[in-house]
């Protein structure tokens, strides 16, 4: 099988990620006789593994992870298994009362480009609100490899779907994952919080209730995949100005300086989105706080 490496990776991950011992690498990429990879390069890897075999390109596997040994502890267990869409995500039974379903407000964003105010809702050991989505281009960003100077390991925006919140929102952490549905379109994805915003463009106006900036960005291929207006053909012109829909998951990263790959993050979101009530729950606080219906 062909796997597409992306940035930062190395032969050592890969073989720990796919299980193929060190004398085994050669073998399976004889022309790749170095440790680091280029961005975007293709590495040929053996079809067997664990007694299971594997076929087609990196696009046709989907949000499939292939990884070594699974690990329990991990949420591993289905790793093996293409994660279900947002759409398809089920909730998971009797973890939440009944009555357990609709926010409150704990915060107001006043949104200075869209001249709106955002409620910030909170459900279900979640945040949630509805705001616009601008596109983040390629930069060094908050979650990165910072013992590298200058940068050379970052997320990029076209192969990482990640968003980016204000300065002052204690709210949400670095690595928090979340799911995110532009409304219009009816589309949604998995993502992670992979930076802030630029300092001067947040404050504070009244301590932990007001905030007023900018809120709502998305990485280019997060952009794509809710299909964002614009998008194509110039991705970094991409803007939706109002009907996306940002569900946060507060304290479930796995590390503020893990570069995760995008079936990494799908697999750790999607956990967390069933957790909370999948689909279903998502129907719920968009048809009861914002009257829509999708």
């Amino acid at each position: 099988m062909y796997f597409m490496v992306h940035h930062g990776d190395d032969l050592s991950y890969m073989g720990r990620k796919f299980g193929i011992s060190a004398e085994n690498r050669p073998r399976a990429n004889p022309e790749t006789a170095f440790t680091a990879l280029s961005q975007e390069s293709s590495l040929t890897l053996p079809t067997a593994h664990h007694g299971r075999t594997y076929g087609g390109s990196a696009e046709s596997l989907g949000g499939l992870t292939l990884p070594g040994d699974p690990d329990p502890d991990r949420g591993d267990e289905d790793m093996l298994r293409a994660v279900p869409s947002p759409q398809e995500t089920t909730e998971e039974p009797d973890l939440w009362p009944a009555f357990v379903k609709k926010g409150h407000t704990m915060a107001v964003f006043k949104a200075r480009d869209i001249n709106k105010n955002i409620p910030i809702y909170n459900a279900r050991a979640s945040y949630f609100f509805m705001s616009k989505m601008a596109v983040e281009e390629t930069g060094c960003y908050s979650i990165c490899d910072h013992s590298v100077r200058p940068c050379g390991k970052c997320f990029t925006s076209e192969a990482v779907p990640f968003f980016v919140m204000p300065h002052n929102t204690n709210w949400i952490g670095l690595g928090d994952y979340g799911v995110v549905i532009n409304t219009r379109t009816k589309q949604a994805a998995y993502a992670i919080c992979a930076d802030w915003g630029p300092k001067e463009q947040a404050t504070v106006l009244k301590e932990n209730t007001v905030y007023s900036g900018k809120i709502g960005e998305g990485s280019i291929h997060l952009g794509k995949l809710l299909n964002i207006k614009d998008i194509a053909p110039h991705p970094k012109r991409a803007f939706e100005p109002y009907g996306v829909l940002y569900i946060l998951f507060p304290n479930s990263s796995t590390g503020a300086r893990v570069l995760q790959s995008a079936e990494e993050i799908n697999r750790n979101a999607h956990r967390h989105f069933k957790k909370w009530g999948g689909w279903k729950q998502a129907k719920y606080v968009l048809k009861e706080h914002f009257n829509q219906e999708i």
